[in-house]
């Protein structure tokens, strides 16, 4: 079989440790193609949708900025800024564009910063009819730093069928206790808290990728347990720091 294969390297950390090869045939290009909800729905029931998602962070001090979302799934409380990643469009370029149409910022793609954090989540509803039956994604991870003019700008232009008004808000870990959706503490704790290390950080990103969230909103902590949540964190991290 005569065929021409090439390979681009993806890297996934400023560390340059985790790399991730894809191969393209030929230099064969995919065809953009929408799919309209009646017709993604049908793929929604039967696949893993790919995603990126862009976490707004203040590395210095150690703040996720989120936005209030009111589609399906996570409506009524703080997300990030993703959405699904068309075939033949790189992980990175996906996350630009999803930022760009959902926020109206249109920044270099190099500001998008890889984590090497990967996240499945099951969802129990999703904005697409019928609404009950859920969907699975798979969501590459990715970190966004912006200056106070571009947080005003972002917050001031949200998609409005995504997010609710308000704009972006800031949140330290404790806020993100306090809200009680897990995912958002273990993404914090993943970027800001765990050991870097280069084992310790391929050890961190294997285990972010084999974990499979199934949140839904009717397992929001009430505030008998949110307690209970982050000392289980805690708990986690002093094992791994063992």
């Amino acid at each position: 079989m005569a065929t021409d294969i090439s390979k681009i390297q993806l890297v996934e950390s400023k560390k340059g440790g985790d790399v991730r090869d894809i191969y393209v045939e030929d230099g064969h290009k995919m065809k953009r193609f929408f799919m309209p909800d009646d017709v993604y729905e049908q793929p929604i029931r039967g696949h893993i949708i790919v995603c990126t998602d862009s976490v707004i962070v203040d590395r210095v001090k150690k703040t996720f900025w989120l936005a209030p979302r009111q589609a399906k799934p996570m409506s009524g409380g703080p997300w990030v800024i993703g959405g699904r990643r068309p075939a033949g469009v790189m992980p990175r370029q996906n996350a630009r564009g999803t930022f760009r149409r959902e926020t109206g910022l249109d920044l270099p793609e190099e500001r998008f910063v890889p984590t090497a954090i990967h996240k499945e989540y099951i969802w129990k509803d999703r904005e697409q009819e019928p609404q009950d039956v859920g969907c699975h994604n798979f969501v590459d991870i990715f970190a966004i730093e912006l200056s106070g003019d571009e947080h005003a700008a972002a917050s001031g232009q949200l998609e409005d069928k995504e997010y609710a008004s308000g704009g972006l808000r800031e949140y330290d870990r404790g806020a993100l206790v306090a809200v009680g959706n897990p995912i958002l503490i273990d993404l914090y704790d993943e970027m800001f808290m765990l050991p870097q290390s280069p084992a310790r950080h391929a050890y961190a990103c294997r285990a972010a990728l084999f974990s499979i969230f199934q949140y839904t909103s009717s397992c929001l902590p009430t505030s008998k347990n949110k307690d209970d949540i982050d000392k289980k964190s805690r708990t986690a991290q002093q094992a791994d720091a063992v």
